[in-house]
């Protein structure tokens, strides 16, 4: 599910009040791995299988240099020269360290950045607008979420 910001939507608004579906942006959040497996121990390993990834559905590849990804405790991280293929690329944002690739970025935290128990992801463009939102809230046993 993508949760599209308020502000992106206000004004769709249909007949007698009723609002219009948004429109999903080609680029958005894909999936959220919020949890790593096993017990969070801050280390390389429970660091870097904490991720959120993004997609793009749209005809053409998207640059991500200068995009940002928030959280609901304030911190962000900023996309260098990366870019999103076109119809269905996936670039993956690790908390932990590590090489980036065309397909995975890293946040280089020293600690994990999405709280387990709830918590919601920002993208923004280069400008600071508000593109898309993932939220989730704590579900027993459940590790990942579809955004």
């Amino acid at each position: 599910m993508s949760y599209v910001f308020v502000a992106l939507v206000a004004g769709a608004v249909g007949v007698g009040g009723v609002a219009v579906p948004a429109v999903e942006p080609d680029l958005r959040f894909h999936v959220s791995q919020y949890d790593a497996p096993g017990v969070d121990k801050r280390t390389p390993e429970s660091l870097g299988a904490e991720w959120i990834s993004v997609i793009n559905t749209g005809p053409t590849a998207i640059s991500l240099k200068g995009w940002t990804v928030g959280e609901s405790q304030g911190r962000v991280y900023t996309f260098g020269a990366v870019v999103v293929p076109a119809k269905g690329g996936k670039v993956r944002l690790r908390t932990g360290g590590g090489v980036d690739t065309a397909a995975d970025v890293h946040w280089n935290s020293g600690t994990h950045v999405w709280d387990n128990t709830g918590d919601q992801a920002i993208l923004r463009d280069p400008a600071g607008k508000t593109h898309d939102l993932c939220g989730w809230g704590y579900l027993a046993g459940r590790t990942r979420v579809k955004c």
